[in-house]
């Protein structure tokens, strides 16, 4: 029983590493810290089980998940603790109370997805000043999500073009737009890859 717990483990550690981003085989062994040989008998089995795929680059092949690997138990449970992450983060009321009872809540039903949730609350870097006061689980959620706040920043931008084009100069806009776009990096960033990595590229031009 303990070898095929482990064994899963093992299996999930590689899911979440490849949904971070795409690697070679060197690579995914520094990152998932296995041994050689076991790494190859795990990357054999969740190709055969269609978990995970490759294409080849010259003489490496470089490895990815398929949409049968967001399926896996322990790929949901971390979703399900990044949805909470994000849900505590975007609503910021009684903060602290809330990670507290969410964290006790997923501790009780899914102890990976509260691991998952806490790493992500820990990372992200609260401005305590600005303080003022379970749907589908799925990696297309939060990219819409993620959409969704991008569009709102481009359309505070936009905006701002308009009122200074008018010969406005929305000096308490643009302090919105600039904590609002320190807010969202630092959430994407606490959610970690590949959140992190897309909301960074997508912002670029933003704070052109």
């Amino acid at each position: 029983m303990y070898q095929k717990e482990a064994y899963t483990r093992n299996s999930d550690k590689i899911l979440l590493a490849l949904i971070e981003r795409k690697m070679d085989f060197s690579t995914l062994l520094d990152k998932v810290k296995l041994s050689a040989p076991a790494l190859s008998n795990h990357l054999k089995d969740l190709i055969e089980r269609k978990l995970v795929s490759f294409e080849v680059k010259g003489k490496r092949k470089i490895y990815y998940p398929l949409e049968n690997a967001y399926q896996q138990p322990g790929v949901k449970s971390h979703l399900i603790g990044i949805v909470e992450a994000y849900r505590t983060i975007k609503g910021r009321k009684k903060f602290w109370s809330e990670v507290g009872r969410r964290a006790v809540s997923l501790f009780s039903q899914n102890p990976d997805a509260a691991f998952s949730f806490l790493s992500a609350i820990s990372k992200y870097r609260l401005h305590l000043e600005s303080l003022e006061s379970q749907s589908e689980i799925s990696l297309e959620w939060l990219f819409l999500r993620m959409h969704e706040d991008f569009n709102m920043l481009k359309e505070m931008k936009e905006t701002i073009k308009d009122l200074e084009l008018k010969g406005v100069n929305p000096k308490e806009l643009k302090r919105k737009f600039r904590s609002r776009m320190e807010d969202l990096k630092n959430l994407y960033i606490a959610l970690g890859p590949p959140f992190s990595y897309r909301w960074l590229e997508m912002v670029e031009k933003l704070e052109e």
